[in-house]
């Protein structure tokens, strides 16, 4: 499934530095962020530890070494995460973790990953 252009990764850049982190998931961060204890559904029940491990699971895609005491200080140099950027992450997160699951309907009328596929299915 191709990224479609509102679902371009979010992007922090250190002015010092000049060192840019990107923000994005698929498949196997969504798992990973998953196993980590995050929920989509408890993020307004319980924030602060569910958007941390949102927030967290989106580095780790394009940044797999990056420890979590750093993006805690990448937390702390924002001023804490803005609302509207918890609102992407939740986006992105739903996004990837779609692309897991296809809707038959979607097949009538769009049909072209189903038709190139070299795979069939029998149920």
């Amino acid at each position: 499934m191709a990224i479609s252009s509102d679902m371009k990764p979010i992007k922090i850049t250190d002015s010092e530095t000049g060192k840019q982190y990107i923000l994005e998931f698929n498949r196997a961060t969504v798992k990973a962020t998953e196993q980590s204890g995050f929920n989509p559904e408890l993020v307004d029940s319980q924030t602060v530890s569910q958007v941390s491990k949102l927030f967290y699971g989106a580095f780790k895609k394009n940044h797999p070494q990056i420890s979590y005491d750093k993006v805690e200080k990448i937390i702390d140099e924002l001023g804490g995460i803005p609302k509207k950027m918890i609102f992407r992450l939740l986006e992105l997160y739903s996004y990837a973790a779609d692309t897991l699951i296809r809707d038959e309907d979607e097949d009538e009328n769009e049909g072209e990953e189903a038709k190139n596929s070299k795979l069939t299915v029998e149920m």
